[in-house]
């Protein structure tokens, strides 16, 4: 009965846990990602610019 009906108080209590932790695994995912990638074109930037101004 509980779990035919979407917004009962069981059904989110049921589900809401997994969502919480596969949304935060995938905002973890994405930060992680998004900082290597900066990090990368950062270095290459870096690299680049001081490898011109050198003599």
């Amino acid at each position: 009965l509980f779990s035919k009906s979407p917004l009962t108080p069981f059904s989110f209590y049921d589900y809401s846990r997994p969502v919480w932790l596969r949304s935060a695994f995938i905002v973890y995912l994405f930060l992680h990602t998004s900082g290597t990638i900066l990090a990368g074109f950062f270095s290459i930037f870096y690299n680049y610019h001081w490898g011109r101004n050198e003599p």
